[in-house]
């Protein structure tokens, strides 16, 4: 059988189970309850749904002409329910996400697992941060920092390194074009005073 045959099948028993409820709900009116609602609590008693065809099909068989009355209530107020109330689309929707939640909570179950050496909700005081950046984020760190910073002047910054400059470095080819730059402003300004 295959999946969407069996989600069928479970649908028709789900359906059958809230038209039931909805006779059910139907039968108690405001000041007093029918007299075939307590026929149909018990027959629910004695007979739960596990099948909703199989379920049907006893009800059906029932030796009261009323129960068999009632049985065909209930396959008309399925069919209605799953036609016009039940919005399907709403269900799927529901079901992804659903299911993509539960993705994430098994991965990330799996991951602590792995990192806690296989005993789940272990903490081994750890310095995990949940409110941590994500690694896109905490990308934008600036590179080369020294680790100077220290802890009781909260004032000052961490300082960035220089890099060295090497023969062929483009770095120090352009720091000799900005030296010629600013030699050559220097000697225009001269001309002028």
């Amino acid at each position: 059988m295959r999946p969407e045959a069996k989600a069928a099948k479970s649908l028709r028993t789900f359906f059958t189970m809230v038209a039931v409820r909805i006779v059910l709900d139907q039968m108690c009116g405001s000041r007093h309850r029918q007299p075939i609602y307590v026929d149909l609590v018990d027959f629910l008693q004695k007979n739960p749904i596990k099948d909703g065809n199989e379920w049907l099909s006893a009800l059906m068989e029932h030796e009261q002409p009323r129960m068999r009355m009632l049985a065909l209530r209930v396959i008309e107020v399925r069919k209605i329910y799953a036609e016009e109330e039940f919005d399907w689309k709403l269900a799927q929707e529901k079901t992804m996400i659903a299911i993509q939640d539960d993705s994430l909570s098994y991965q990330r179950k799996v991951l602590e697992m792995t990192f806690d050496d296989g005993k789940p909700g272990v903490d081994n005081n750890s310095s995990f941060d949940e409110d941590a950046k994500p690694v896109s984020q905490a990308r934008n760190v600036v590179p080369n920092v020294k680790a100077n910073h220290v802890a009781d002047k909260p004032d000052e910054q961490p300082v960035a390194e220089k890099p060295e400059a090497k023969s062929g470095d483009l770095a120090s080819k352009n720091k000799g074009k900005d030296q010629k730059g600013k030699d050559q402003k220097a000697k225009h300004d001269k001309g002028k005073v």
